[in-house]
């Protein structure tokens, strides 16, 4: 059973203004849900529409119930509704981090975050400006990775004085430039990816220690590769590279 106003609790937390006033934000399907409560995301609310015999204490509402929370299409049998996970004060401490610039398609944000988990890096700096990481989309996207990534906002005014000053070198990825394949990653880099449709900002490349690019071949017939699929390609070349 699930009352009125849990329904339109869950409805409000589409919007970011009521997932940062409830601090509350919403994942949908079982493996990510379960994968979340394993990951010690503490859990606000579980709903489910199967009877369930596990660790985890689910409540039971009708499909017709869970359509009427559910984002989806097609409605999941499980949705879990979490406590945002605390901020990240201060500036991230590994030798790589990875930094997303305007970043808006949220589809892109939560592959990404899925890629830095899959290939090891712990730490994500977000421009004020990128899609919120607690959108239903991103974090379903990025299934559960949302809660394996140290996530860091910065104003991009600061951004690159204040990595600079902790020795990370700004590594921006732009056309016409050295080819990731032959490029040597200084000991600590902060690699930026940009806007969907602008790129990097002119703000953060006039500040750039080094432009890298992904070649393409000669016979091709694409304009250019998106952002989730430049990070796919560009962490695997850091991945291989690192000790």
């Amino acid at each position: 059973m699930i009352t009125k106003s849990e329904i339109k609790l869950i409805q409000s937390l589409k919007q970011k203004k009521q997932r940062n006033i409830n601090n509350l934000f919403v994942a949908e399907g079982e493996k990510l849900v379960e994968h979340l409560l394993r990951l010690d995301i503490k859990p606000h609310k579980i709903y489910t529409t199967q009877i369930r015999d596990n660790e985890f204490a689910f409540l039971n509402i009708s499909n017709k119930e869970m359509a009427q929370i559910s984002n989806l299409n097609t409605p999941s049998t499980v949705l879990g509704v979490f406590v945002k996970p605390k901020k990240k004060d201060g500036l991230p401490k590994t030798d790589f981090v990875l930094v997303l610039d305007g970043l808006r398609d949220p589809g892109n944000m939560g592959t990404i975050l899925r890629l830095c988990d899959w290939f090891g890096i712990s730490e994500l700096v977000f421009t004020e400006d990128c899609v919120d990481r607690f959108n239903e989309k991103v974090v379903q996207a990025s299934m559960g990775s949302i809660a394996s990534i140290e996530v860091f906002e910065m104003n991009r005014a600061d951004l690159t004085e204040s990595l600079k000053s902790k020795g990370y070198k700004i590594v921006t990825t732009a056309m016409q430039s050295e080819p990731v394949y032959t490029f040597n990653y200084p000991q600590k880099t902060a690699l930026v990816l940009g806007n969907e449709g602008q790129g990097v900002s002119e703000e953060i490349l006039k500040s750039s220690d080094f432009n890298i690019s992904i070649p393409a071949a000669i016979n091709t017939k694409a304009e250019s590769l998106n952002v989730a699929m430049a990070a796919s390609v560009l962490l695997s070349d850091y991945a291989r590279k690192s000790p």
